[in-house]
């Protein structure tokens, strides 16, 4: 990040981003919403690029299986952040739409789908 008025360098260290980033970013306030190739949304502060919050998307279990291809394991979100009315909205290339507020309590368990490394 870099300043408009001068031009050098905003924060202390570049954002660190493990996954390849899918569509713009949305900035709103002083947060930034990066999408990712790999079911991952981030939020990052304006202020000093540190990560605000990382959010895992788990693929739609209302996708019909296909015979013979493995299950599918990842979704792209492709499409840019919107961000109204104190949420955040980010839709995923397998049709999924997700919304996050603050105040919205999350009810479903956590869902397991391997462990690293391996037992043993």
């Amino acid at each position: 990040a870099f300043r408009t008025n001068n031009g050098r360098v905003a924060w202390e260290k570049p954002a660190s981003i493990p996954l390849s980033p899918a569509a713009a970013p949305t900035i709103s306030g002083n947060v930034m919403y990066i999408p990712t190739n790999r079911n991952m949304i981030m939020a990052l502060s304006l202020e000093d690029g540190k990560v605000l919050w990382e959010y895992y998307v788990e693929p739609s279990s209302n996708r019909p299986p296909n015979p013979g291809l493995a299950p599918v394991l990842n979704t792209s979100i492709t499409a840019p952040v919107s961000v109204a009315n104190g949420a955040v909205y980010c839709l995923a290339d397998d049709g999924s739409l997700l919304a996050f507020r603050p105040d919205a309590v999350d009810t479903t368990g956590p869902f397991f789908s391997g462990q690293y490394p391996p037992a043993g």
